[in-house]
């Protein structure tokens, strides 16, 4: 027959050797947690850095385009200057004929 301390002895190793596992599945689990929340962290990282370069050519494209306008601002200043520069010489044409035109009565 069987001895009952050799089977009481036999489940005490089984019992030992099951907590063994279970602890090397709960280390395993663990580690599969801890590899998960690395990986949403690096997703998050790269969302980030993915907003971060959307702002920057945001950015790069609001100030081309503020270049673009103070470029116009400045040709149509330039326009008006030359515009004025125009009328003024026409004015002292005018102004020469009429001395002219005095001289002569």
């Amino acid at each position: 027959s069987i001895d009952m301390e050799q089977v009481q002895c036999r489940v005490r190793e089984l019992s030992t050797e099951v907590e063994g596992l279970r602890a090397v599945v709960r280390s395993k689990e663990n580690a599969i947690q801890a590899k998960e929340t690395a990986i949403q962290a690096k997703e998050r990282a790269i969302e980030a850095k993915e907003i971060e370069k959307q702002q920057a050519i945001q950015a790069k494209e609001t100030e081309a385009i503020q270049a673009k306008e103070r470029a116009i601002q400045a040709k149509e200043q330039a326009i008006q200057a030359k515009e004025i520069e125009k009328q003024q010489a026409i004015q002292a044409k005018e102004r020469t004929i009429k001395a002219k035109e005095t001289e002569k009565q």
